[in-house]
């Protein structure tokens, strides 16, 4: 009876280990430079191996041309804040996040005093931002893990209006503090998104390598870049695992053809992410980390 009884324990135990791993929800938010990132080309390849045993949830909302305040305004949710916590409630499917991973990248709408009613909401960004945050932290977990992307340079370029360029600079700050002061924050650069490369993300691209950009929105060479620098982040603040990734030699994966932005930014295919691959992405094995 003995022999009969410890082989289905051990396959009960077996059981109970396969299905002892972690659910880790990332969301991702913001403007058009969000929306024209697709996170498969880089950002979901490398966090699935750094965490092989895991389900790794992604949802993505984002919304071109948008003020913070379509998310949140004067502390209360609106649209998108409820679109985005409805996605995440659709992609887990009844599943508890072990972490949640905030990836924020907007700003842009918030320069310009004329897409905000006139109304300059630069002194009141960070306290939104912050705001938005802590709605996340109550939607979800007290230990949200929160990755900003800054601004890029567009409003920088040499010879622009001088209060694009104080409003642009004050935001950017503004991400850079609020990613320090957050106690599971990070910020990543975003300045050579628009780089090597000649155009605009409305007529296409020219790849052209050391080429400087100043256009508001990048190329997918640019936007491989960032995906990586989230992914770095992410890992971390997840796991405590700093991994390192060389953005020249990394090979992009092809778009899974789950993305599903439909802004009015041209999305551009170049000649550096012609050579895509679809192997899945290997990471030495001390960044890859087991459930426990």
């Amino acid at each position: 009876m003995l022999k009969k009884v410890l082989p289905f324990i051990f396959i009960m135990m077996l059981g109970t280990l396969a299905e002892a791993k972690d659910t880790h929800l990332i969301i991702l938010s913001g403007q058009s430079n969000m929306g024209n990132m697709d996170p498969s080309v880089s950002l979901k390849p490398i966090m699935r191996a750094a965490f092989p045993d895991d389900d790794m949830v992604f949802v993505k909302g984002a919304w071109g041309g948008n003020s913070i305040r379509k998310w949140i305004d004067k502390g209360v949710a609106t649209k998108h804040f409820t679109d985005v916590t409805k996605l995440a409630e659709t992609a887990l499917n009844g599943k508890e996040p072990s972490t949640v991973t905030f990836l924020w990248m907007q700003g842009e709408a918030d320069h310009d005093t004329t897409k905000t009613n006139s109304v300059s909401t630069i002194a009141t960004y960070k306290k939104s931002l912050e705001a938005l945050i802590k709605m996340f932290d109550d939607q979800y977990k007290p230990d949200m893990n929160v990755v900003i992307g800054r601004l890029n340079d567009a409003r920088l370029k040499p010879g622009t209006d001088e209060w694009r360029v104080k409003n642009w600079t004050a935001i950017r700050n503004i991400q850079m503090q609020v990613a320090k002061e957050h106690p599971r924050g990070a910020w990543v650069p975003t300045d050579d998104v628009n780089d090597d490369y000649i155009g605009s993300a409305n007529t296409g691209y020219t790849y052209s390598k050391g080429q400087i950009g100043y256009d508001v929105h990048g190329s997918d060479l640019g936007y491989k870049r960032v995906g990586i620098r989230f992914a770095i982040e992410a890992i971390e603040l997840i796991s405590g695992v700093r991994i390192q990734i060389d953005e020249d030699t990394f090979v992009p994966r092809c778009k899974d053809g789950q993305d599903t932005y439909n802004g009015k930014w041209k999305k551009p295919i170049i000649d550096p992410l012609a050579p895509c691959t679809n192997d899945p992405v290997e990471l030495p094995r001390k960044y890859v980390i087991r459930s426990k």
